[in-house]
Parts: structure tokens; sequence; C-alpha cells
């Protein structure tokens, strides 16, 4: 679905369609574990997110229990040091629908998702040096800071 028929009215439904075109389009621009997280953020669809505000954080602490979590079969790390037509190999043995739909949903809940709690609120959410680069971490960092300040900004 293009961007361009989606209407926002601060719904969740808007909010998942929001999700599936970034996924879409990471999807079209070959945006996979990459250590460079702004990439996973360049749809207009991010910033449709984004322009809900505060209302999204519930969206957001919502989709951390529905989506996917787990990480990638292999790390970031391995992955970036392929050469570029090893990735496109990897990347070929995983166009099966659900293996792609996993990596789709993991880079969403572990880069995506941060990323806009830290667009919505600013510097009142600090990811700690020590977790920089830590999926898993960060992952956990974000849910629990959710629970713990989302307060602050809904009603």
């Amino acid at each position: 679905m293009g961007l361009d028929k989606v209407l926002f009215r601060d719904s969740a439904e808007d909010f998942i369609k929001c999700l599936e075109a970034i996924m879409q389009d990471n999807t079209k621009r070959g945006v996979y574990l990459l250590s460079n997280s702004s990439e996973y953020c360049k749809s207009p669809a991010f910033e449709e997110i984004v322009s809900m505000r505060y209302k999204a954080l519930e969206y957001i602490k919502y989709a951390y229990k529905t989506l996917r979590t787990d990480d990638p079969a292999f790390s970031t790390k391995e992955f970036n040091a392929l050469s570029e037509e090893d990735k496109k190999k990897v990347l070929k043995q995983s166009t099966q629908e659900f293996s792609q739909r996993i990596i789709e949903e993991s880079t969403v809940v572990n880069f995506v998702l941060p990323a806009l709690v830290h667009r919505i609120v600013g510097k009142d959410f600090e990811v700690p040096e020590e977790i920089h680069g830590k999926i898993s971490e960060l992952r956990k960092f974000t849910r629990q800071w959710l629970y713990l300040n989302m307060h602050k900004y809904v009603g």
C-alpha cells in the first residue's frame, strides 16, 4: 500500500499500515541488518508515525507485544562482513515469505521502534552507550523505558 493511500487519523490501524509501509519500503530498498539504524527510518511512513506524537507511544508499546522479537539467524556484524555478492546469496536464501517476514519484523522491533521513541520524546529517551550495538539489550531497554516513562506523555 502506498503511503498516499494512508490517511493518518492517529488510530492503531493506521499505525499498523505505516509499520507495514516501512517494512515494504525497507524490503524494496534492500535494507537489512545494517549497523547504521538511520537507514531503517528513511521511509515516509516513519515520519507519519512521528507525526502522531505521544499517541504513537501506546502503539509502539503494543507492537512490542505483537511483532516477532527474535534476532535474525545471523548477526549484524557477520552479515556486514560478507561481500555484496555473499549478502545477496544470504538474502536470496531467505526469500521464503515466512523467513522474510521474520527479518522484516525483527528489523522494525530492533531498530525502527527505538528510533521512533527517540524521535517522539527526544533526549528523555537516551540509549546508554554500553548497549549501543547490542540488539537484545536495546529491545529490552526500549520496552522497559516505555513501561516506566510512557505515563509522562500519555494521559
